[in-house]
């Protein structure tokens, strides 16, 4: 079958209809004869290439519908064929959830086709390969060629570093050289290429594209033409209008001098040709009313006399609107009335004469003869012979059967007419030149300007008010804030207050003045600046994005722009060589370039360069980007391990000792930057730039380093990244190399770091004194030192080839840092846990900054910076668009694959469930806040921080229930903790995981603080239960620095510490020196406690379920008391003290007479927020009732504190793995058990392994809140 296929479509064609035969069957090909084919469109992939993914088929109407008669039936079909492959089909169902592939969806799937067959036209988003959009790319190239023809660039690199200014988005760039260098120049040649306002509407807004302050005080006005400004239409008239010639070079003066004589009542007046540029629109108005205007000789539309017949006239009805100076508008018109012709009857008079000239006969030239047609047909063949060629395209550029190719009335004027101005090569073109700066605001800087004076101005106005004329003050913006090619001239001479104004436009495209707020277009911002004279604030040269310097032309350039601009053939008429603005006009007229305008700018090129991918297979530029910018971030300097200070009254060995204690063996340092001084938060210089601290970097190759004294925050970063991809879409690439991350480093950088206005207006350096005098510009030392000794090793530089002569080494700095990405991707990926990489991470940094015991450091921070930065890939990675996740947070639905989510995400499902606790109405539980803890706390892949940040946020809940827990050492090197929703052992952690944590724990990593082992409670929010917890370990209690507590006034001592008085907030403080006082004091307890199980709580004592805690902790059997029982004996010791005769320390907790304890249990609110742990009859809450006497000077002082402690039951494990709640009277918690004399907390945690018991964290909110009320009423704390 496909023998019989048209030979245009190729052997390409054919094997596409074999394999689609093959795969849909020989009935689904239909052979056709006989068609109209004109010709076949053939396109590529979208990655360029060879191979044909595409074709449509052309009929002689220029349209895809091909005609063929069938059994005397004429039938149309439309033939654009789209092979079935899978990087350009449209599926028939809906795509990732989308609708815009649904074949049903008949308006999406339209748009959805074209937009993939023009894909495929044009390259644009592809998926493979390596190509770009062309369309625009061409035409910056060629504005590259004419830059680089009328401009002395130094070097290429400086020309495509120039033209990437203009293809970033919202770009600065401070051009910095000597007067005379051409700068300014520059910048006006190179807006006539990207932002060219040929036609530039002189009228006021909103009818004209200048600013009007009277109409831009209606907010709606301002918006709408801040909008529409820089539109096509919105311009006076299009590029076009400037060319004198039409494709194939026929001179449109031709085309007049042709067609003179086509219209019969005015023989003289031809179509088209030179047309004054003040009359473009009144010829497009009579377009739009099917008429062509008759224009004379000097370009100037012919007025019609005042008895000239209306059909052959048209009248141009100006109208605009009046503003006055108060902003009254008022609508005014004007009229002329010029000869014109109607564009059908010419159309008329050439059918005819076609069909007549078609039917005479012809001489060998084509003329008409007379013979076998009448007089007056021979005269329409004679009209056709004469006018036939030139009419015809005027016609068909009007009633085109293609609706497509029919031109507007805008269009066809700008095409066969032409700018009159562009005959005077002198006052013409001068004219033409300055309308198409236009979008050039320049501010001239001086010392002695303000910055009212650079960005806005004020206009006196006189307004009606309802007290008469009033005169006010109306500010506007200049020139330099509306447009959007911006020019500051001579930046270096800026005040700080004006470099403060030009901040605020530069970063947020508004400038602030009396209140009224002016916007700034996006835009292209240039800096002149000389770099003998001032200087720029650090923070405003901070804000440019790149420089590019411009030293006096070199020999070789001197003589290029001399024969350029005196060349024979490019001077000017009458004498004179041609300067470079006008030689970019000359381009522009001959139709060598075609310029853009802003809106081409903004909308095709800057959404063409933002197409550039910074991620390729096997390559991420972003995390290039990182590691070079880094270096001008991080200091390579060490912190000192002791900060010592010695002199004149100060005591010996008076340090700061950092790697001590705890933090001997740290592999995580106590400084919060890390081991490396990060200079960005070092308030003093002294320590920000000691090179003592960089000892080790210099000696290890990374001197260079050690030279930068000014350390960039991240917006240079920021820049790098644009300017790299706009180089990238310069260079026809697809995606960022590392090639443009390099080459734009030093333009990014340079000035950063280079001469800078610093404070006092004191010129200063971002490199050291030493280094800067043997550098010209921070830019040459980034050049030279940076990128071509440190990074690239290319020459010896500051010791960079340390460890290998020179001329046997050569190894970039990329081969090191692309392995140690390697290094990290794979430790990351065989770690058990994320803080498993960490503890590697941080290891990285122990290494640079102190060695490993053996070998001196490295003074190197990147191993550990690249391991963070791998640790950061993985947790910003998104799986859903096909990125990378080592560890990715699955969600399982029902019937379906799990979701793959990002690391975030896990993070926020996390907070959720931490929010529940503040967003629920059910009662939870001090066990569920620590059931949520546990499963937080054994979570593999959190990050520490993320993990802390989690836990501090139940901890804090924690706290607020139970009482800031203060984890004693009570033996075996452990801090106990022991809620039993809060515990962890080997069995119940993920593999891989850490139980007790001693690794981490010795090495200063707070991982310790994360799972909590099985040991006993510590404390609760309501007081402290401490008889049991100190119980056999009174020493705990004491100060632990009393040595420098000593001495005492008369009998006045210094206060001593003991933790007898942590948390004691829940405390009954009294004297009882006096009978009366000891009786307050019982009324209170009474009081108290007969309310905690009244109306307006859910307590309730149970009785016969109260405990003499010493007698149950020595193991002896307590006999059950109750509340009243409790009470009486309290009671009792409070009298005991109040008849003291001899004094009394309560610090003895083994001394019946100074301290009594007793405990009772309580009904409580359950918690309904989850399943309980134990039967509701055994889950109970332990009320603590502690009383302590204090009698000194001779029973003279007597205080009694009782303490209050309501806290969650005990509980332990049997034999069956069952929770068994622990009763008050059970002897076994501090007393002989199974595993022999329990005689201190520390025994409940047996060789790690068993315990006895814990408490049950049954304690629930309700609890806590009616109870911190009663406390509120009762005043205790």
């Amino acid at each position: 079958m496909t023998e019989m296929i048209d030979a245009r479509l190729t052997n390409r064609i054919s094997g596409l209809i074999n394999d689609f035969i093959s795969e849909n069957g020989v009935d689904s090909v239909k052979v056709h004869n006989g068609l109209d084919i004109e010709k076949v469109r053939l396109f590529t992939g979208k990655s360029g290439g060879s191979a044909v993914r595409f074709f449509d088929i052309i009929s002689s109407d220029d349209t895809h519908t091909i005609s063929q008669v069938i059994d005397g039936k004429t039938l149309n079909e439309n033939f654009v064929v789209i092979p079935n492959h899978t990087d350009n089909e449209v599926q028939k169902s809906p795509m990732n959830g989308k609708e815009n592939g649904n074949i049903q969806e008949s308006a999406k799937f339209l748009r959805t086709l074209s937009e993939s067959v023009k894909s495929y036209s044009t390259g644009i988003d592809m998926n493979q390969g390596g190509s770009v959009n062309t369309e625009w790319l061409q035409r910056v190239r060629q504005y590259m060629n004419v830059m680089d023809d009328v401009f002395g660039f130094n070097t290429p690199e400086q020309l495509e570093v120039f033209m990437a200014a203009w293809c970033s988005e919202d770009s600065t760039t401070r051009l910095t050289g000597i007067p005379g260098t051409g700068k300014t120049t520059l910048i006006e040649c190179a807006s006539m290429l990207f932002a060219n306002s040929y036609g530039f509407n002189e009228l006021g807004a909103p009818l004209g594209q200048k600013w009007s302050p009277a109409a831009m005080q209606d907010r709606q006005l301002r918006e709408d033409w801040e909008a529409t400004r820089f539109d096509e239409d919105s311009y006076k008239y299009p590029f076009s209008f400037i060319l004198n010639k039409i494709k194939g070079d026929i001179p449109l003066d031709g085309v007049k001098n042709n067609t003179e004589g086509v219209i019969k009542r005015h023989p003289s007046r031809g179509l088209g040709g030179a047309l004054a540029s003040d009359k473009f629109e009144c010829a497009v108005g009579a377009l739009e009313n099917g008429k062509i205007l008759l224009i004379n000789g000097g370009g100037i539309p012919s007025q019609a006399d005042d008895n000239e017949d209306s059909e052959y006239t048209y009248t141009h009805v100006k109208s605009y609107d009046n503003i006055a100076a108060d902003g009254t508008i008022t609508k005014m018109n004007e009229s002329k009335s010029y000869l014109a012709h109607s564009m059908s009857d010419i159309q008329k008079t050439f059918n005819l004469s076609k069909d007549a000239w078609a039917k005479s006969t012809k001489n060998d030239n084509g003329e008409p003869l007379s013979e076998a047609i009448t007089p007056d047909e021979y005269n329409q063949a004679m009209w056709y012979y004469k006018y036939g060629s030139s009419i015809s395209k005027m016609l068909a550029d009007l009633y085109n059967k293609d609706s497509e190719k029919v031109l507007s009335p805008r269009q066809f004027v700008g095409k066969w007419y032409y700018d009159i101005r562009t005959n005077d090569s002198k006052g013409g073109s001068r004219s033409i030149d300055n309308e198409m700066r236009r979008e050039i605001g320049t501010a001239k800087i001086d010392k002695d300007k303000r910055a009212e004076q650079v960005l806005y101005g004020v206009e006196i106005q006189s307004k009606n008010t309802g007290y008469g004329s009033q005169y006010v003050f109306e500010p506007y913006p200049r020139p330099i804030v509306t447009q959007p090619v911006k020019f500051f001239n001579e930046i270096n001479r800026s005040q700080p207050g004006v470099e403060d104004a030009i901040l605020g436009l530069i970063a947020e495209k508004e400038v602030e003045y009396r209140g009224d707020i002016f916007n700034s277009p996006n835009f292209v911002a240039w800096m002149d600046n000389n770099p003998h004279v001032g200087g720029n604030d650090l923070a405003f040269t901070d804000r440019v994005d790149i420089e590019l310097l411009f030293p006096s032309a070199l020999l070789d350039q001197r003589y290029k722009v001399l024969k350029a601009k005196n060349s024979v053939g490019e001077g000017m008429k009458g004498g004179g060589a041609l300067k470079p603005r006008q030689r970019v006009l000359e381009a522009i007229k001959n139709g060598k370039v075609t310029p853009m305008r802003f809106d081409e700018l903004k909308y095709g090129v800057w959404r063409s360069v933002n197409e550039v991918q910074y991620q390729a297979p096997g390559y991420n530029a972003l995390m290039d980007i990182a590691i070079v910018s880094m270096l001008f971030s991080q200091r390579f300097a060490i912190h000192p391990s002791a900060a010592a200070i010695s002199g004149e009254g100060i005591p010996p060995a008076f340090n700061h000792e950092r790697l001590s204690g705890e933090y001997t063996d740290s592999i995580k340092p106590l400084t919060s930057s890390g081991y490396f001084v990060d200079a960005s938060v070092t308030e003093t210089e002294s320590y920000r730039n000691n090179l003592t601290q960089s000892t080790a970097s210099m000696a290890m190759g990374h001197g260079a380093m050690t030279q930068i004294t000014r350390v960039l925050a991240f917006r240079f970063t920021n820049s790098l990244a644009k300017f790299a991809r706009s180089l990238a879409w310069l260079r026809g690439n697809r995606y960022v190399t590392r090639k443009e991350v390099m080459d734009m480093l030093p333009y990014v950088v340079g000035h950063r770091i280079g001469r800078a206005r610093g404070e006092n207006n004191k010129v200063v350096f971002g490199i050291s004194d030493e280094a800067a005098p043997n550098f010209q510009s921070g830019q040459e030392f980034v050049r030279e030192a940076i990128v071509e000794g440190y990074i690239n090793r290319n020459i010896s530089s500051f010791l960079a080839t340390s460890g290998v002569p020179h001329d046997n080494h050569k190894q970039s700095r990329w081969i090191e840092w692309d392995s140690m990405i390697t290094s990290a991707r794979n430790e990351l990926a065989s770690a058990p846990t994320y803080a498993d990489y960490e503890i590697t991470m941080w290891s990285m940094a122990r290494l640079g900054a102190i060695g490993d015991g053996s070998n001196t450091a490295t003074g190197d921070p990147y191993p550990y910076l690249i391991y963070r930065l791998i640790l950061m890939e993985e947790l910003t990675a998104t799986p859903s668009t096909g990125e990378n996740m080592l560890h990715p947070f699955l969600i399982e639905r029902a019937n379906d694959e799990p979701e793959v989510l990002p690391y975030q995400s896990r993070i926020e499902s996390y907070q959720q469930k931490v929010m529940s606790f503040l967003t629920t109405t059910n009662n939870y539980s001090a066990s569920d806040i620590g059931t949520l803890r546990k499963t937080i706390s054994i979570e593999k892949w959190l990050t520490v921080d993320d993990k802390r940040a989690l836990l501090i946020q139940l901890d804090s809940m924690l706290d607020s229930m139970t009482g800031f827990q203060i984890p004693d050492d009570l033996g075996m090197d452990r801090k106990y903790w022991g809620m039993y929703s809060l515990c962890a052992d080997a069995n119940s952690l993920p593999a891989g995981e850490y139980t007790g944590l001693d690794e981490t724990s010795v090495l200063g990593f707070p991982l310790r603080d994360f799972i909590r082992t099985f040991t006993w409670y510590g404390g609760s929010g309501t007081g402290r239960t401490i008889y049991y917890l100190y119980k056999g370990k009174a020493d705990l209690l004491d100060d632990k620095y009393p040595s420098i507590k000593q001495g005492e006034i008369g009998e006045r001592a210094y206060p001593i510490a003991n933790k007898l008085d942590a948390q004691q907030s829940t405390v009954f403080r009294a004297s009882v020196s006096k009978p009366e006082g000891s009786q307050r004091l019982k009324n209170r307890v009474d009081a108290f406690l007969s309310d905690l199980q009244g109306d307006d709580t859910h307590f309730a004592f149970v009785e016969g379920k109260g405990a003499n805690c010493r007698d149950v902790s020595n193991g002896n059997s307590s006999s059950p008391m109750s509340i009243d029982d409790i009470k009486t004996a309290l009671n009792a010791f409070i009298d005991s003290i109040q008849q003291a005769t001899s004094d009394i320390s309560s610090s003895d907790l083994t001394q019946d007479s100074s301290n009594v304890h007793y405990a009772i249990e309580m009904k409580h609110s359950n918690s309904n927020y989850s399943s309980p742990l134990v039967d509701d009859t055994d889950n109970n809450l332990v009320l603590y009732i502690s009383a302590f006497g204090n009698v000194t000077d001779n029973s003279t002082r007597k205080t009694v504190n009782v303490n209050i402690c309501l806290a969650s039951s005990f509980c332990n494990i049997d034999d069956d793995g069952k929770l068994q709640v622990v009763s008050v009277l059970d002897t076994a918690p501090l007393g002989e058990t199974d595993l022999g004399a329990i005689s201190d907390i520390a025994s409940t945690f047996k060789n790690e392994v068993e315990f006895t018991f814990f408490d049950l964290g049954n304690i629930t909110i309700r609890d806590v809140r009616e109870f911190t009320a009663l406390l509120n009423k009762h005043k205790i704390g």
